[in-house]
């Protein structure tokens, strides 16, 4: 399983892994916090590139800026 180098396995919530264009994105939802979904880029199943999160609540007072509870990332 893929961890940043910072992260324990206490902050991985909920997780999907897709396949785009032949690379593979896992996605977790972080915790305790609920505040973004990691996301990170392998092309073999191995090595695994940290990415930008793929969501994010937004700053306090928004309209989202509430918890992510749960997601899925994958199509169909």
């Amino acid at each position: 399983m893929f961890t940043s180098p910072a992260a324990n396995c206490a902050e991985l919530g909920d997780h999907d892994v897709t396949v785009h264009e032949g690379r593979i994105h896992p996605h977790y939802l972080s915790l305790p916090s609920h505040d973004h979904v990691g996301h990170a880029v392998s092309e073999d199943a191995l090595t695994f590139v940290p990415a930008a999160p793929a969501v994010r609540v937004s700053d306090s007072g928004e309209c989202d800026d509430d918890m992510i509870w749960t997601m899925h990332t994958g199509g169909g």
